[in-house]
């Protein structure tokens, strides 16, 4: 029996290496679909990490467990075509594979219950939960759903694959889908914080322009009014606001007609209120100007006046 690094193997050793290459595949696929909201795209790129999946058990000798990975691919494209468009009949049929699939689902699950070590038995029964729950996750609409229940489920397998198989690939790619799952949600919060920011960057900016803005209604000067930024303070804010839309835009809602066209208002919008800023400081700028100019022409006048007085 041949051995990779130290480890009993049960096929051959350059079918073991490339099984090893397909887990990699499976965990950069893995790792790539928990990242996008989209559901077709998760499903999509989801399927090709299936088949790799089902790749690496084929080259390993695992039949049963190569057949699960082939369902997982068949499922999630089947759901990709049926998310594609929201009709009643797409809609039926939808519901109609779900129970399809959990059926199918349950039936393994239990055949594997039913045959595994009375030791570990409670692994499987907490597997085949997470499964079925899973596997209603990837149908139901919500990003959130499937990523909390992939979790739950990559535990469950996790413990099950490191305690009966102590099968190293498996366990990191169970891993790497916790971790996907947890850098999803860091860059959702991150970018929440940034949005919770911008707004309330938008409100001060409105409030600073329209302050200014009375200022100049009455020709005084930003610098002598009590309680208001000065025109250079504004504009700071405004090109920090700028970096906070750049920051938030969500480049994977472009790809919609109907989204792509919000984003577009948004960002009109923003151009709009940058454009009454900058009205509003240019204004604030002529009024500075002409406020020095007049300053100018009387301390010539008051130089003029001195001069008189001497001669």
């Amino acid at each position: 029996m041949d051995t990779f690094l130290g480890q009993e193997i049960n096929v051959a050793l350059h079918f073991f290496i490339i099984a090893q290459v397909m887990g990699v595949f499976t965990i950069f696929f893995d790792f790539l679909s928990y990242q996008f909201k989209d559901r077709r795209k998760y499903l999509l790129v989801f399927s090709i990490g299936s088949t790799f999946w089902m790749l690496m058990f084929i080259f390993l000798g695992s039949v049963t467990l190569a057949l699960v990975a082939a369902f997982s691919v068949l499922r999630s494209m089947v759901w990709w075509w049926i998310f594609a468009k929201d009709t009643p009949e797409r809609q039926r049929a939808g519901k109609i594979f779900l129970y399809v699939a959990l059926l199918i689902g349950l039936g393994g699950a239990i055949f594997s219950v039913i045959n595994a070590p009375s030791e570990t038995m409670y692994l499987h029964i907490i597997t085949l939960v997470t499964a079925l729950l899973f596997v209603v996750g990837q149908y139901l609409p919500s990003k959130h759903y499937v990523r909390v229940f992939a979790i739950f489920y990559a535990l469950a397998v996790l413990a099950q694959t490191w305690i009966e198989d102590s099968n190293f690939m498996g366990v990191i790619i169970e891993a790497s889908k916790i971790i996907s799952i947890i850098v999803f949600y860091i860059l959702l919060s991150r970018k929440a914080y940034f949005k919770r920011k911008l707004e309330q960057l938008k409100a001060l900016i409105n409030s600073e322009c329209e302050k200014l803005e009375r200022c100049n209604e009455q020709g005084i000067l930003a610098e002598e009014a009590d309680g208001i930024l000065s025109p250079a303070q504004l504009e700071k804010m405004v090109a920090r606001m700028i970096r906070l839309e750049l920051a938030t835009i969500d480049t994977e809602k472009l790809t919609g007609f109907e989204s792509a066209e919000l984003e577009t208002k948004a960002a009109l919008a923003s151009i709009q209120s940058l454009s009454d800023v900058k009205r509003i400081l240019e204004r604030a700028i002529e009024i500075k100007d002409e406020n020095l100019s007049k300053i100018s022409t009387e301390r010539k006048s008051y130089a003029r006046a001195g001069e008189t007085e001497a001669d």
